[in-house]
């Protein structure tokens, strides 16, 4: 049962649950009293959601059971009780049936453990679906691939601040936080993005070449060991040729041919040396 202080004093504390934001649809409204950490009263109504798995007992336990899927986009799909959940952003998962049945069902995923913030879904489970999927155990490094680490450096402006030199390319700083940092690209029409951590090295733990668009990436050619010519960007990730056209050519990642972990990032070169990045992005570690 999770509940938070309201007020609190040497003898009595009270407390109300978590879920009695107004913000909700329905907020709970269930209270309790505790004096010298015993429950002396619990007030009415009682909760009108599911319990909370929060407790380090209940952690262990379902992390235990926690499997995952492929999708056919070949990315990673938690499954807990026969739900599914996709990455929304960093370690936040969110049910796939967000958008077509409005379900804000969502869980915290971490390497110890992970935490259901809210466990009422709008639809059925998806025992169906899961039928003909192959389950996986529980793996925290195939489900957060690491990010390249790269190096970069401060410059400054003409306004007395600085600017993110990498690569010979600048960013301007968009938004900080209180752990990294996000930067924008100089070019107003370059949709190129770089977010580093907040240490003196600057390091670099996220780096966004533009895509969709032809753009100036530095990347060199590499001959494999049967001898085939591989392109190298300069991240890290190999690219093998696919097709030429008369005003371009075509390469696909290295990992296209696997058959569980098929990546599918693509990139093409024109006659410019000019890079065009597909949207979609690679889910494995750069070589």
């Amino acid at each position: 049962m999770n509940k938070r202080k309201q007020i609190g004093s040497s003898v009595k504390i009270w407390w109300r649950c978590t879920f009695c934001s107004k913000r909700k649809k329905n907020p709970c409204h269930a209270r309790c009293i505790t004096n010298n950490n015993e429950i002396i009263k619990i007030s009415s109504p009682s909760h009108n959601h599911p319990p909370q798995l929060n407790s380090t007992k209940d952690k262990k336990d379902i992390k235990d059971l926690l499997q995952y899927v492929i999708s056919q986009r070949k990315k990673p799909l938690v499954v807990v009780d026969d739900y599914l959940y996709r990455r929304n952003r960093d370690n936040y998962w969110r049910c796939i049936r967000c958008s077509s049945k409005k379900c804000r069902a969502s869980l915290l995923l971490t390497e110890e453990s992970y935490t259901l913030l809210i466990t009422e879904h709008t639809h059925l489970p998806e025992t169906e679906k899961l039928k003909n999927k192959e389950l996986f155990p529980f793996n925290y490094a195939l489900l957060t691939p690491p990010q390249p680490h790269l190096s970069a450096e401060y410059v400054p402006n003409r306004r007395g601040g600085f600017n993110l030199w990498y690569n010979g390319h600048i960013y301007r700083k968009k938004v900080e936080y209180s752990n990294s940092t996000n930067w924008v690209c100089l070019n107003n029409n370059c949709n190129a993005r770089v977010v580093t951590r907040n240490t003196e090295s600057n390091t670099i733990i996220k780096l966004d070449y533009p895509v969709g668009v032809w753009s100036k990436i530095d990347y060199e050619y590499i001959t494999s060991e049967n001898g085939r010519e591989l392109l190298k960007l300069a991240n890290g990730y190999l690219f093998r040729k696919e097709a030429k056209f008369k005003n371009h050519i075509d390469w696909v990642c290295v990992n296209n041919s696997l058959i569980s972990e098929r990546c599918t990032a693509r990139a093409a070169i024109n006659t410019e040396k000019l890079v065009k990045l597909s949207r979609a992005k690679h889910n494995h570690k750069n070589q």
